[in-house]
Formats: C-alpha cells, sequence, structure tokens
C-alpha cells in the first residue's frame, strides 16, 4: 500500500506530467485520490479476511486489488513513459510489478 500511496500521490499532484486521454475532465485528479481510499480498503479486506482463514473471500480481493493496483500501467494507452518524468514512470512499473506479486501470492495461496 505504502507504494501505491506513492504512486496516486504522484498521480494527484502531477496529474499534468502524466499522459491523459482526451475525455479526462479537470477534476480527475478527485478521482484518482479517491481511488485509492477504495483500492485499499479493498486490500486490507483481503488482507483481513486471509487472517481470518476466510479464504476464498480472501482470494477474490487480493486478486482484485492486486488487478487495481497492476491497471496504473494504463498509463501507457495514452503516452509513452517517455513521455513522463522518470520519477512517474518507475511509480507505474513499481505499481505492476507490486500488483502482479499481490496477486501471484493470491493464486499461490
Amino acid at each position: 500500500m505504502a507504494l501505491t500511496l506513492i504512486h496516486f500521490t504522484d498521480n494527484a499532484v502531477n496529474v499534468d506530467e502524466y499522459p491523459k486521454a482526451s475525455w479526462q475532465p479537470d477534476w480527475f485528479e478527485w478521482v484518482v485520490v479517491a481511488g485509492w481510499f477504495v483500492y485499499s480498503a479493498i486490500g486490507v479486506a483481503g488482507y483481513r479476511f486471509y487472517r481470518e482463514g476466510r479464504y476464498p473471500a480472501a482470494h477474490v480481493a487480493l486478486v482484485v486489488y492486486g488487478l487495481a493496483v497492476a491497471s496504473s500501467v494504463a498509463h501507457f494507452l495514452y503516452g509513452s513513459p517517455a513521455d513522463m518524468p522518470t520519477f512517474s514512470a518507475v511509480s507505474v512499473f513499481v505499481d505492476l510489478v507490486a500488483g502482479l506479486a499481490v496477486i501471484g501470492v493470491a493464486l499461490w495461496s
């Protein structure tokens, strides 16, 4: 979650530095901020389900969380990594790896 917080904070603060779709409204950074809280709530629920031994619910929540986190790579649908600051591009790739790792653990479990 800390890794995704870094990316989402960068995305919200530096929204103009990220490639964006032509349909993206000016208030979109607030969707990004709200999205982090929704993603994180799903991740926390997955963790809690796992600790409680509720594995089917945990697996679903963790896979959904992992997909949501990994979806940061969708930034590149609207531009290449070269179109954004290096830190921002790296944070997208870190989110991708972190999301895939969460999915991997959930599937392995």
